[in-house]
């Protein structure tokens, strides 16, 4: 798995070893960010789930300004710092731009709501279903109130956008199958 795009494009990204984590796909990767275009010059992005760190890390490649990752599994932590710093190398960028913060994302306090231009998360597929109402509630607080905001969520394929009176879902991107990784594209 590696950065599709940008400065940094072709840099490998580390997983944890003892991770239980689902690393976001190349091809779905890349087919977001194409679905992006130019709402990534200069945003500042939130990572929930973060995982690896693989979609915020694609954002700054890509020409976002800064970014916070969220995660709650402690074995992905250090991954996601070499990640950083590996991406701020090769792209010119400077690593303490990206915070990260070892939390919950439903209990972690964030250092400014109302302030990201993008969002991305990553959940389990095995309870992506369960939470993803509870989730776009509280991310659509932390979503910038603005028409170039976006919300990206990765889910399993077969799985069915809910609504929410304070987003527009734009886009699904992927296939229909259970087992096949997929994402929900929302704006304001």
């Amino acid at each position: 798995m590696k950065i599709t795009g940008g400065k940094a494009k072709g840099i490998f990204i580390k997983v944890a070893e003892k991770s239980t984590v689902r690393p976001a796909t190349d091809y779905l990767r890349q087919a977001i960010f194409s679905s992006l275009g130019s709402f990534i010059d200069g945003a500042y992005f939130l990572d929930l789930f973060a995982g690896t760190g693989a979609y915020g890390l694609e954002a700054w490649s890509r020409g976002a300004r800064a970014g916070v990752f969220v995660e709650k599994d402690r074995n992905c932590l250090s991954a996601i710092k070499l990640n950083i710093e590996a991406v701020a190398k090769s792209a010119e960028k400077i690593s303490s731009d990206c915070k990260i913060i070892h939390g919950d994302v439903f209990k972690t306090s964030l250092p400014c709501e109302n302030q990201f231009d993008l969002i991305f998360a990553d959940p389990p597929y095995e309870i992506t279903s369960d939470i993803l109402p509870e989730l776009l509630g509280l991310v659509s607080e932390w979503l910038k109130k603005s028409l170039a905001s976006r919300l990206i969520i990765e889910v399993p394929g077969n799985l069915v956008a809910p609504s929410h009176p304070d987003l527009v879902l734009l886009k699904k991107l992927g296939k229909d199958k259970r087992n096949s990784p997929a994402a929900f594209i929302w704006g304001r």
